[in-house]
């Protein structure tokens, strides 16, 4: 009997514990494993190739769910009348990025569930460096400046949903990578307000500019929780003021905070 293969044990690990060990071990070994997958594959005039992957519908489960597999011959035999694609994660990743499902990985007897939200996560994680790089001055200068045309329309957007309490809008400086955005956000209804902001940053940001939700309620997130609840919030919903309070908040210059990331491994 052979033991779990090493994608899965590294997933779960990393998974669990996002430092800087799983990650670097998890790109080594699991982030580009090719798995096998139902899906189809579509030639253009262009040249180029369209995928889309065939997610399942699961009773009890609120997304689809695409169904992964370390073993070519356990995904034939599971999925007999399917084409099968051969993609790692990573590709897996990019493509549910536009299209929310969750994923199962499958070896044999084991597996593990991945959900949209650990998806995105996982994206992000492997696309930090794992040492402080010199930064793109230029690059983060510009992207802070168009952040900050997002927020003003960010806060228009929070004033006008009464259920929305408070909005914290962070840049994140992950070391060498790309600065990126987050927003802790406080509301009602999260999910629909989230949906909404994300739509107006892809229409506004830059193709590759990358936002991310902080959950309060997730453990990997609670050093960026703790971080922003320190500062005055972005947004913060008041009572009364009317049409003149709501005019002057026009003249205020948004608040941004910036986390800086270390990605070093903890001292033993």
């Amino acid at each position: 009997m052979t033991g779990t293969h090493p994608l899965l044990n590294n997933l779960r690990a990393l998974l669990a514990d996002p430092d800087v060990g799983n990650m670097n071990q998890f790109k080594a070994d699991g982030w580009f494993q090719p798995l096998w997958m139902p899906g189809q594959t579509q030639a253009h005039p262009s040249g180029q190739v369209a995928i889309s992957f065939s997610a399942a519908e699961v009773d009890g489960i609120d997304r689809p769910v695409l169904f992964t597999y370390v073993d070519e011959q356990q995904a034939r035999r599971l999925n007999p009348e399917d084409e099968l694609l051969n993609y790692p994660l990573a590709v897996v990743a990019m493509l549910a990025h536009q299209q929310e499902m969750d994923v199962a990985v499958v070896d044999g007897e084991a597996s593990e569930a991945v959900t949209h939200e650990q998806l995105m996560l996982l994206r992000e994680l492997m696309q930090l460096e794992n040492a402080p790089q010199t930064r793109n001055e230029a690059a983060d200068n510009q992207f802070l400046k168009q952040l900050n045309v997002y927020v003003k329309r960010a806060l228009d957007y929070c004033e006008a949903a009464s259920d929305v309490r408070s909005m914290h809008v962070s840049a994140i400086v992950p070391g060498g990578a790309p600065m990126r955005a987050g927003i802790l956000l406080r509301a009602s209804n999260e999910a629909a307000h989230r949906n909404a902001l994300l739509a107006l940053f892809e229409k506004m940001m830059q193709p590759g500019d990358m936002l991310t939700f902080i959950d309060p309620l997730a453990a990997d997130h609670r050093v960026m929780v703790d971080a922003l609840e320190k500062q005055a919030p972005t947004y913060l919903r008041q009572p009364g003021g009317g049409w003149w309070g709501r005019l002057m908040r026009r003249f205020e210059r948004p608040l941004v905070t910036l986390l800086t990331m270390e990605l070093t491994p903890d001292e033993a």
